[in-house]
């Protein structure tokens, strides 16, 4: 089978899953880029070697000014940390780094104008077999779908006595005490560093970002309570733990992938949650290559740490030295 023909088989696909493919060819290569039907907030695209039958997967995160009002950093970071959640816990157990692009128009730091989610692993470049690369595509659309459902759960959702979707987006009283509280809780310089703050309105969440410490913390009890009990299950199923010389390997039992979090990184993320919640909560850490995702039953944190393939790799031989 020709790799165009693949294209076109594939396009009938996912059309079944309401998503739209188009492709370009070239005597070298062909692009594509798969999206919702009627939901434009990520995209999977891909280039096609046709020569060695390889492509090179991603995905970018990019909501429309038309559909959200206000500054959009906090969906394109919400949106791309549940994805790569599902993506690594899920069936196919792939682990994402996470690559921000800045707001070029504003040129402030901490604004996301989108972000890209590149595959690393089990592979950054995948032969090209049909059925293979057709069921590929499918798994990941089914991941997607995954996301778009939890994004547009009831508890973040409110409407207008027509029932009309209300969209709001403020910086109010409430969130101007939770703007000092937090910078004061983690001792963060709130005029000196990088930080954004403010609430949200469908969906609903109070959100912070400090672009300097490269942390992330989402609060919304009902919208984490459900994210927590959706997700935890599916964890419980594929993710193996691994207490190792220097940190924890948390392995992927169906896909075999490991990414790993040092005690010390992890040290800093208890110190955080222990600031940030009155008690302990029940959580899941799911360790990806450039950043560690908190989730529990009030918020999400996102940590910028070093978890990839080269950090379990280290340390995995750091675990064989003490068997030899």
């Amino acid at each position: 089978m020709q790799i165009e023909d693949i294209f076109n088989n594939l396009q009938n696909i996912v059309l079944t899953f309401n998503f739209k493919l188009s492709f370009t060819k070239s005597d070298d290569n062909i692009k594509f880029s798969i999206r919702h039907d009627f939901i434009s907030d990520i995209a999977l695209l891909g280039s096609v070697d046709v020569k060695e039958q390889k492509v090179f997967l991603y995905f970018n995160v990019r909501t429309s000014s038309w559909v959200y009002p206000g500054e959009r950093t906090d969906l394109h970071d919400v949106y791309s940390c549940i994805l790569a959640a599902i993506l690594r816990i899920g069936g196919l157990g792939l682990s994402t780094g996470i690559w921000d692009e800045p707001n070029e128009f504003s040129r402030i730091k901490e604004e996301l104008y989108s972000r890209t989610l590149v595959i690393a692993q089990p592979f950054q470049q995948a032969v090209i077999v049909p059925g293979e690369f057709e069921e590929l595509i499918v798994n990941l659309l089914i991941s997607l779908e995954a996301t778009f459902f939890i994004m547009r759960n009831e508890s973040l959702i409110r409407s207008n006595e027509g029932g009309e979707i209300y969209q709001d987006f403020k910086y109010d009283e409430s969130s101007k005490r939770w703007a000092k509280r937090i910078p004061e809780l983690l001792r963060h310089n709130f005029q000196k560093d990088p930080v954004l703050v403010y609430k949200r309105i469908t969906p609903t969440w109070t959100y912070y970002r400090n672009y300097k410490k490269g942390l992330s913390f989402i609060y919304n009890i009902n919208f984490c309570n459900y994210l927590f009990n959706y997700l935890k299950p599916v964890y419980d199923e594929n993710i193996q733990l691994y207490s190792s010389v220097s940190g924890t390997i948390y392995t992927h039992i169906l896909s075999n992938v490991s990414t790993f979090l040092s005690q010390k990184e992890l040290t800093k993320i208890i110190v955080i949650l222990d600031k940030l919640s009155d008690k302990r909560n029940m959580q899941i850490v799911i360790p990806i290559e450039n950043f560690a995702i908190v989730i529990s039953s009030k918020f999400i944190l996102v940590y910028s740490a070093d978890c990839g393939k080269k950090s379990f790799e280290i340390e995995r031989d750091k675990l064989r030295a003490t068997y030899l």
